[in-house]
């Protein structure tokens, strides 16, 4: 992972403007940007406090099914 911090936050706006109804987990970031879960969350709390762009943050709960 050889992503400079400040790399991985243009490279997430950037995706993000170009793709106004994507939808990534935490995870899909981490695969889709090749950085670690900490990266990812430390920079998008960064990209929401430091930039105009806001990227709404959600967790969803639900229940699992049973097999």
């Amino acid at each position: 992972m050889s992503h400079k911090p400040n790399a991985l936050k243009s490279r997430l706006i950037s995706f993000f403007m170009q793709n106004p109804t994507e939808e990534l987990t935490v995870d899909d970031i981490c695969i889709k940007f090749d950085c670690t879960e900490m990266q990812a969350r430390t920079t998008l709390a960064r990209i929401n406090s430091e930039s105009m762009v806001r990227l709404e943050i959600v967790r969803v709960v639900k229940l699992a099914k049973v097999a």
